[in-house]
């Protein structure tokens, strides 16, 4: 898309000062989520690393892992397409809550704040997540602590979200 530069592997920025995003784009960051070997892609409305606020468009396929984490700073998502959990974990990796969220037509809340540092992970119920979030700025690595209990991207992951959904399953 003329309106996006790529990055780094699966992250685009604007290319215009006034950012704006539109159906097709939607569908544009849909596509590269698809191809990604991640199996995610996003598209960053702010200019650059060090902007003051991080807006992201996130796209997320079913076979997406998202490392349980948590930030040192608040985050808010407003889910636009698809549906998922948002799961919590306690300090030893036991969830601790399930949040269904969906895009509004669904009836579950399409909209969560995180303002304390918990760890959590997202877990696809459709092919795709498309959200909104929203973080302070300016990027900072150190501000997001992985869960030392969870796996590495790698060949444990999909074996990790598999226990993870019997688990909630098992719940419900």
């Amino acid at each position: 898309m003329a309106n996006w530069r790529e990055v780094s592997p699966d992250v685009w920025y604007g290319t215009r000062p006034l950012a704006h995003v539109s159906a097709a784009d939607l569908q544009w960051l849909q596509d590269r989520a698809r191809t990604s070997p991640r199996g995610r892609a996003r598209l960053c409305a702010h200019p650059h690393p060090e902007a003051a606020l991080h807006e992201m468009l996130i796209c997320l396929t079913r076979t997406s892992y998202v490392r349980p984490h948590r930030h040192r700073k608040p985050e808010s998502a407003h889910i636009i397409r698809g549906a998922c959990d948002l799961v919590f974990f306690d300090e030893q990796g036991g969830v601790a809550e399930v949040l269904a969220l969906s895009e509004l037509a669904r009836g579950n809340p399409f909209f969560v704040r995180i303002e304390e540092p918990l760890y959590h992970t997202y877990l696809l119920k459709t092919d795709f997540l498309l959200f909104h979030e929203t973080t302070p700025g300016p990027l900072d690595r150190r501000l997001t602590e992985f869960a030392p209990w969870a796996p590495d991207e790698g060949e444990f992951a999909a074996e990790f979200l598999d226990q993870l959904r019997s688990c909630i399953e098992r719940a419900s």
